[in-house]
């Protein structure tokens, strides 16, 4: 529906980033695949740590899942894996762990639940979380940034992200 390419927010994001230091931006996403969610090639967040994250990683962002909704499986526990996993990995990085969006505001209980625990294992981990069902981001006349698949940002829905998202990773740039 959106978000291909530069109009993805990860690649908005890192037109906007600025410092002393050059910012490269590693992304690891692959269709449908979440904490337990295995999506369309049969991986998790899991198994795409390896490849994404690096001993010299300062920052390393995990977004979701709403792919998790609905499917078997613990997310919480999973998602300590994943944060245990890049730590292991990077020890140093920074890890900010984005919570799943929802395109309103009637989120579904297992959403909810699953955002839950994701905070909690962001928590336990010594991350920092954002969550953005309680920040509304795609509540009210904001869930016209939603693509007519009813899941997906458009790509100012992508920018509008963006927008909330960069100062986070600003801010934990600086931090690392």
């Amino acid at each position: 529906m959106g978000g291909n390419g530069p109009a993805n927010w990860t690649s908005v994001v890192a037109q906007q980033l600025t410092g002393p230091a050059p910012v490269e931006i590693h992304k690891a996403a692959t269709s449908g695949i979440g904490y337990v969610s295995q999506g369309t090639v049969g991986v998790t967040f899991l198994d795409e740590v390896p490849d994404a994250v690096s001993p010299d990683t300062r920052l390393v962002v995990v977004f979701g899942s709403r792919n998790d909704l609905g499917k078997p499986g613990d997310v919480g526990a999973a998602a300590a894996k994943v944060y245990a996993a890049v730590r292991a990995i990077a020890p140093k990085a920074t890890l900010l762990v984005v919570g799943p969006p929802w395109i309103n505001e009637d989120v579904p209980a297992g959403l909810a639940a699953d955002r839950d625990a994701v905070k909690a294992a962001a928590a336990a981990a010594g991350a920092t979380f954002v969550d953005p069902i309680a920040d509304g981001w795609f509540a009210g006349a904001a869930s016209n940034l939603i693509g007519a698949d009813h899941v997906h940002p458009t790509d100012a829905g992508h920018a509008y992200m963006a927008r909330f998202l960069l100062p986070r990773i600003q801010q934990a740039l600086a931090a690392s």
